[in-house]
């Protein structure tokens, strides 16, 4: 299911609203699903809402089995002290979820040449006042493929490797 349409199904729920009302100063800050190696989603999407009094995140997350949201309790932002947790606008995002994986796929072998990938996950979000398609992958060599689409025009905004093990 695409970001949208879950962010617009979560705005109805009653969950949502009842929530809202109390919470007035939190914003979306994104969305999380881990992926399969095909980029397929293996989890619910997760929808962010970040609380700025409190500098915690609130997560919705959607079981598509039964079309319900559940609220997980406020948490930490998983962040550098310095990052600033930036307002996702979904009405920025121009490229779709599929367009997203496509580019994703046609980037991986042009940034990564010797890399094969197992599964990761994607976060659509606002980076550096920009909102991209973040795609985190675990290679077969067991680094991070991360590679940063820009939601607007398709773009590569970033890509880099993270090594999870020192040689």
């Amino acid at each position: 299911m695409d970001p949208v349409k879950v962010i617009a199904d979560l705005k109805k729920s009653e969950l949502f609203s009842t929530w809202e009302k109390e919470n007035k100063k939190c914003y979306l800050s994104h969305f999380f699903v881990q992926l399969d190696d095909k980029l397929k989603a293996i989890t619910n999407w997760d929808v962010g809402y970040y609380n700025p009094i409190t500098k915690k995140i609130i997560i919705f997350s959607l079981d598509e089995s039964s079309k319900s949201f559940s609220m997980k309790p406020a948490d930490d932002v998983f962040k550098k002290e310095s990052d600033i947790v930036e307002k996702l606008e979904v009405s920025a995002v121009k490229l779709s979820l599929e367009e997203a994986k496509d580019r994703c796929c046609e980037e991986l072998p042009k940034q990564f040449p010797k890399e094969s990938y197992g599964g990761g996950f994607l976060i659509l979000q606002n980076w550096k006042k920009t909102v991209v398609w973040n795609f985190t992958l675990m290679t077969k060599t067991i680094k991070f493929a991360n590679l940063k689409i820009n939601a607007l025009n398709g773009e590569v905004f970033e890509h880099q490797i993270i090594e999870l093990i020192q040689k």
